[in-house]
Formats: structure tokens, sequence, C-alpha cells
């Protein structure tokens, strides 16, 4: 009943243009130096928005109809307000999801998450090996600290989902972290397309990206292609600037984190000025509304204005060849 009630939610808020969930980045700063991570200093250039700053922007975008903060970073807990943060966003009525690496998470902060009631608590876990885990997040003793936090969370009735991105480095790892998972009865998202949010240091991101031959390994779990779960894409376009948008530490407004087209500057505008004047552009990607197989494709506006529409064609026809065919009128909203 929840997830239809949120699906057709999502449904209703993009069909009238309503910015139902903002995806805010509070800082770029983070205790770890993922070897993926698409931050390398392009929004370290201006300064993170203030608390009042933030305040101003969630209360814009709440009188237009905002009603998810996707908490993000970075790493949220680098900044020293962050619980301010979240305890602003929930005062307001925000229905909170935090993105974290969860390294920095004490009692104290996990018994303030409590309170808050979170929609979701994310936290990123890249193995259960140890030496693999602390070599993607470029930290040594990452692999303990992150047990840590989701145990400390954990004990304070805080539910955790686990975070998975896949990539070349922990592939042959992802079935130890489903068993683990399962058997801890956590929840778990794994991502198998690590992209890049810049030009600059996209080979760099590319070059950890597992082949699309791979993809079907980690996909095609008992959960996605459980009936009722499968999400078959109906158009081309995406809910980037429909009922959602991405916002940096800085303030910029963006379609959505993925697709950083600046829409306009929080530091000089209203968000609601803003968000009247977010209009995707889709013209560069004619042929992709014409395929065949875009019912199968989960082609990211985003990334294919950095690499090329290309890059999605191979992943689609593991898809394709993975979930049931699509049937006439079965398909939902991506």
């Amino acid at each position: 009943m929840k997830d239809s009630l949120i699906e057709e939610l999502f449904s209703v808020s993009r069909d009238n243009r309503v910015p139902l969930i903002v995806n805010l980045e509070v800082t770029n700063m983070c205790n770890l130096d993922c070897m993926h991570c698409y931050h390398t200093g392009h929004d370290k250039l201006r300064g993170e928005m203030s608390l009042n700053e933030i305040r101003a922007l969630l209360a814009s975008a709440k009188e237009l109809g905002a009603m998810f903060l996707v908490l993000t970073g970075g790493e949220p807990f680098m900044r020293d307000d962050a619980c301010e943060i979240l305890v602003t966003a929930k005062d307001m009525g925000y229905l909170i999801v935090l993105f974290t690496n969860g390294t920095l998470v004490e009692e104290n902060k996990a018994r303030i998450l409590y309170e808050l009631s979170p929609f979701s608590v994310h936290v990123t876990l890249f193995s259960r090996n140890k030496k693999v885990n602390d070599m993607i997040a470029g930290m040594e003793g990452y692999h303990e600290r992150v047990l840590s936090g989701i145990d400390i969370m954990r004990k304070c009735g805080i539910d955790t989902i686990i975070k998975t991105p896949v990539m070349k480095e922990n592939i042959d790892f992802i079935g130890d972290i489903r068993e683990w998972a399962e058997k801890e009865g956590l929840k778990i998202r794994v991502d198998p397309f690590i992209s890049p949010c810049y030009s600059g240091n996209a080979c760099d991101i590319i070059g950890h990206r597992i082949p699309p031959a791979d993809m079907g390994k980690v996909v095609f779990d008992k959960e996605t292609t459980a009936p009722g779960n499968i999400r078959y894409r109906t158009e081309l376009e995406c809910s980037a600037g429909k009922n959602m948008c991405g916002i940096s530490p800085g303030g910029e407004v963006y379609p959505c984190i993925a697709w950083r087209k600046s829409a306009g500057d929080l530091k000089k505008e209203d968000f609601k000025d803003i968000w009247d004047n977010i209009k995707p552009d889709y013209s560069g990607f004619g042929k992709c509304a014409a395929c065949e197989d875009l019912k199968y494709c989960g082609m990211c506006p985003g990334v294919a204005s950095i690499e090329g529409t290309e890059v999605f064609c191979g992943i689609t026809e593991i898809m394709k060849k993975g979930l049931p065919a699509a049937a006439p009128g079965c398909c939902k909203n991506r």
C-alpha cells in the first residue's frame, strides 16, 4: 500500500511539475577518497550554503509542494551543523532520505536520527572483504568504522539500507555482501552503473565501470525480477526538472544531481523562480526517442551529455534479454 501511494504521488507530481524531491548536496567535504567519486573539486571553488540559506531553500521548495529531502554530499556529517539541517527539515515536514558513508555516525548522532524518524538512511558499503572495502574507499580502517556505524544505527532502531556501487574492483564480492545483508535482515541496493557528473574526470571513473556483459550478474536478482517490481520506460523524458532537482553545496540548481546543467543560483535567486525556469533539453536525444528498445533503456540524459547515448545501448541489450517482454499497456513511467 505504501509503495503504491508513493508511486501515485510520484506520477501526479511529475505531471504537474511539483518539486516533490529535493536532492541536496550539503558539502563536498568527505573523509574518504573513493576511487570512483565524481567530486574532484569542481564545486569546491565556491563556499557551501549557510544554514540560513538552506532554511530559505527548504521553505521555498516546501511552498511549491516538496516532500522529500535527499541529503547527500560529500559526507553530510562533515558539516558541524548537519544535525541542525536535519532537524530543520523535519520541523518543516520533510521526509528525510540520508546518504552517508556511516563512518562518522556515533551514538549521539544516531539518537538524533532516530528521533527524526527518517524515511530511509543509506550507508555505502562496497564489500564484506576488508581489503577491498578499504581500497575502494581510499581509507585504511574504513571497513571497521562503517560496520560500527551500521551497528550503532541498528541498535538505535534506525532502518538502514546498504548501498553498494558495483565496479571492477568489487564485482566478485557482490554475492557475499548480498548474503550477509539477507542474513542480517538489511535491505540492500546494488547499483551496477557508476557514472561521472563532470566531463573532466569521466575517463577516470569509466575505467572502474563493469562491462555491460557483467551487469546481468548484478541486476537480475529475485527482487529486481519479481512481479510488480519491474519498471519499463514509456518515454524518453525522465523526472529531472519535472518533480525533482539537484542542488550543489554552493547553491547551483540542476535538473538532477547527474544532469548538472545549471538553472540558477540560490545565492542570487529564490528557489521558486529558478524552478519555474528549469527546462530540460532533450533535443539531442531524438534517436533514443524513436528506438524500439526504449522500454528497456535506462538512458540518463546527464550521463549521456558527457559520454553520449551509445554507452547505454549495450546495457539495454542485457536488460532486454534478462527481463520479460513488455506487454502493451503494462509499462509504467520511471
